[in-house]
């Protein structure tokens, strides 16, 4: 959290949680499966990969 506008970046980091949390339940009640990445995730592209294979082969059974 940044140490300036701690409650500008407070409120603007929960609202983009909870934003976040009704987007993935409105794509999930359509059928859709969610994966979320994070920036950070990409540079371990084979961790990402393996995430995302699982993610795919769990989804396709």
């Amino acid at each position: 959290m940044p140490k300036t506008r701690t409650t500008f970046w407070r409120r603007k980091f929960e609202g983009n949680v909870a934003r976040d949390a009704a987007n993935t339940r409105e794509l999930e009640a359509l059928g859709w499966h969610v994966i979320i990445v994070w920036e950070c995730e990409l540079s371990d592209e084979a961790s990402l990969q393996a995430r995302l294979v699982s993610a795919l082969e769990d989804n396709a059974r």
